[in-house]
């Protein structure tokens, strides 16, 4: 694949921004949580996006959506349904969406320096 162009790290850009503007509209969200994870994530994202061949880019998507998952327990709004919701479903969605992304860098599982067996 070309730089640019996977499309599954452009949808975790686009959820990071979902997530960094997520306080506007989300009772209960801390913005401080969700602004800062969603520029993590849009960083992730364009990262992966620009450098396909690095699975440290996908890798670091993974990790980010793992604490966003955890951030509601983590930052003690759990019990705000709406942000803790939020987090949950983007936190997901972060994981699947970087995960299908390395997948499709790399279909036979193997490192991109590794050569091909025949």
């Amino acid at each position: 694949m070309r730089p640019w162009t996977p499309w599954q790290d452009w949808v975790n850009v686009a959820l990071g921004a979902y997530l960094a503007l997520a306080p506007l509209w989300t009772a209960g969200a801390p913005a401080g949580w969700f602004v800062t994870l969603g520029i993590l994530a849009i960083a992730a994202g364009l990262w992966a996006a620009g450098t396909v061949s690095t699975r440290a880019a996908e890798w670091t998507q993974i990790v980010i959506g793992v604490v966003v998952f955890l951030a509601p327990w983590l930052g003690g709004f759990a019990a705000a349904a709406g942000a803790a919701w939020t987090a949950w479903i983007i936190g997901i969605a972060l994981v699947v969406f970087a995960a299908a992304g390395m997948m499709m860098n790399n279909p036979e599982g193997r490192t991109t320096d590794a050569p091909a067996r025949g």
